[in-house]
């Protein structure tokens, strides 16, 4: 999976470098979308949207979720909202389209040279036919492979290329760690050099401690007869969450949490380790976050081994604020930053 993440992540880098010739800012939230979205629908189903080279022209999502839509949050949204409907139809239309491409391809031999999620479901169906998913459930897990899989992502990120524009020494130290694992830029670089840089690694818990996945509340119903939590008694129907934002800014856990400091990895303890929830923890963790945490390491290491980030005047703590979506978005909906290329 990472020479996907590899290929798409060299045609963002070109992109990188058209901004910096023309001296333009990045609007890193959107095309870290792109990326994220480009990334996950090629390993999940094989498909090819090439949105890094044309930005929204070939948006899947553009005819679907607007711009007002986009910057209410979520638990602000009235259940009958009609969109939110259309929305769900609209992507089931998108995803189920996805399949049917894939087979017909299948069918004339194109898919075969390739493995993505997709095809290892099918094959496995056709061997195990007791385990064999009907075409509904194959749209819907093409369907969260869409919704779950690329937005998640690529906020991470965007909001860790903004960070490091507020802790400078972060991004210093990162940079000479990545230049001293990889001192020719024009070497070729896998995962496994990437993975072997320990300053990198740290930083990546960072992102995901200071901007989780999904900063929103997860919700669970006490059970009828209620229940005793940490001495506490719950009454039935009670409506408990927690949330892995507030989780991770625990000041005994997590000393000056608001503070960018991929440093305080080096030597965790058993107690940070087990309060780092970005992807949840248990049976129910998050599928998907080896792919996550691969793609997080790839695009940060990558892009500044070769690139210097800069902030932007329209970028401030007040337009970065995190709005809830159950994912986390800035308030402003963008964040511009500059990628200035090394000479």
């Amino acid at each position: 999976m990472s020479k996907n993440v590899f290929t798409h992540l060299e045609k963002f880098l070109l992109k990188l470098e058209e901004f910096d010739r023309q001296s333009l800012p990045l609007d890193t939230y959107r095309w870290f979308r792109y990326l994220t979205f480009e990334v996950v629908t090629d390993i999940g189903f094989g498909a090819d949207y090439d949105m890094i080279s044309h930005g929204e022209l070939n948006h899947p999502f553009k005819s679907f979720l607007g711009p007002q839509i986009e910057r209410i949050p979520l638990s602000w949204m009235p259940k009958s909202l009609r969109e939110w409907r259309l929305a769900e139809v609209r992507t089931e239309e998108h995803a189920r389209g996805g399949l049917q491409k894939w087979l017909e391809q299948k069918n004339q031999g194109i898919a075969g040279h390739r493995v993505d999620i997709l095809q290892r479901l099918i094959e496995h169906g056709e061997k195990n036919p007791e385990d064999k998913l009907t075409e509904k459930e194959l749209v819907t897990e093409i369907m969260e492979i869409m919704l779950a899989g690329g937005d998640t992502t690529a906020s991470t990120v965007t909001y860790a290329c903004y960070e490091i524009t507020r802790f400078p020494e972060v991004q210093d130290k990162l940079r000479k760690a990545l230049k001293d694992a990889i001192p020719d830029a024009s070497a070729p670089i896998t995962l496994e050099m990437l993975e072997a840089i320990p300053y990198l690694d740290w930083t990546v818990k960072e992102m995901l401690r200071m901007h989780p996945t999904i900063p929103s509340s997860l919700e669970r119903v006490v059970p009828p007869k209620g229940a005793d939590v940490a001495g506490y008694h719950l009454e039935g129907g009670t409506i408990v969450c927690m949330q892995a934002f507030t989780q991770h800014r625990q000041e005994e856990i997590f000393p000056k949490p608001e503070e960018f400091q991929p440093e305080r990895w080096e030597h965790a303890d058993a107690k940070m380790r087990a309060n780092l929830l970005a992807f949840s923890s248990g049976a129910r963790s998050c599928v998907g976050q080896n792919l996550a945490t691969m793609q997080m390491k790839i695009h940060m290491g990558m892009i500044l081994r070769k690139y210097r980030i800069k902030g932007h005047p329209d970028t401030t703590p007040y337009s970065m604020e995190p709005l809830d979506f159950f994912q986390g978005k800035p308030r402003a909906g963008k964040c511009l930053l500059y990628f200035e290329k090394d000479e």
